[in-house]
């Protein structure tokens, strides 16, 4: 059974990784707290998919890529069975803290917490946690579909599983 990975945040980074995700096999639900935002994402990322497809770097129809995400207006619904959360919230600390405070509400024990921030470290909104050890950073060379190279970043806290477990799936 593959991976089931949600992306949090349904902006130009957040769509990316679903496309990377979604590329490689997997189940993908995207959420984003701006209703806007999440209904217009299907029809960016289609787009996408088809100037990929046209530019000869996509070999699977677009349609087959898209059919593996789904949009989900309701986080906790988004999450259930969730293995990996691709976080891709705005770069502010404060709002980081809050959206993964929800996030630890609503994912399993084992769930991985990955940001995509590219300048503050995981342990400025992760600390606060029940458990910090299961998150970290992993930030994309951009864009993501098209470069394949990730800046996985452990805080003094996560786990040793959780980077193992990112790094197979980033591998994937």
């Amino acid at each position: 059974m593959a991976t089931q990975v949600a992306v949090v945040g349904a902006g130009l980074i957040g769509r990316a990784w679903a496309i990377v995700f979604a590329r490689a096999g997997l189940p993908v639900r995207l959420y984003d707290v701006d209703a806007a935002q999440l209904a217009n994402a299907g029809e960016l990322i289609a787009a996408s998919l088809q100037d990929l497809h046209r530019a000869g770097l996509v070999d699977e129809e677009p349609a087959a890529i898209l059919a593996r995400i789904e949009c989900q207006p309701d986080l906790a619904l988004a999450m259930v069975g969730v293995e990996y959360v691709q976080e891709c919230g705005p770069e502010n600390v404060a709002v980081k803290q809050a959206m993964y405070t929800q996030l630890e509400a609503v994912v399993e024990a084992k769930t991985i917490l990955a940001s995509s921030t590219s300048g503050i470290v995981a342990s400025r909104f992760t600390g606060h946690l029940t458990h910090p050890e299961r998150c970290l950073v992993a930030h994309p060379v951009n864009p993501p579909y098209l470069i394949p190279l990730v800046e996985v970043a452990p805080s003094d806290t996560t786990s040793t599983d959780t980077v193992e477990r990112t790094m197979a799936l980033m591998h994937q």
